[in-house]
C-alpha cells in the first residue's frame, strides 16, 4: 500500500480490525477491507506485474477520489 500511495496526498494510517486505514490531506480517512485488495486476508502477499499494479493503483485511487 506504501508503494500505491507514493506521491500522492494520501498516508497510510494502519491497520484496524481487519482494514486498511488512508487518511487524505484534509484529513478523511478511506477503510479498505481484504475484498478490496482482492485476497482473503490482509496477511495475504499481493504480488502483481507492472499492468497489474498499474491497474490495481487506479482502481483504489477510484476510491479514494469518489
Amino acid at each position: 500500500m506504501k508503494k500505491i500511495l507514493a506521491g500522492s496526498d494520501f498516508k497510510l494510517k494502519g491497520s484496524v480490525k481487519g482494514r486498511v486505514r488512508v487518511a487524505s490531506r484534509d484529513g478523511a480517512i478511506v477503510n479498505f477491507t481484504a475484498a478490496d485488495f482482492g485476497v482473503q486476508s490482509l496477511n495475504d502477499k499481493i504480488s502483481l506485474s507492472g499492468e497489474q499494479f498499474e491497474r490495481f493503483r487506479a482502481r483504489i485511487f477510484g476510491i479514494l477520489n469518489s
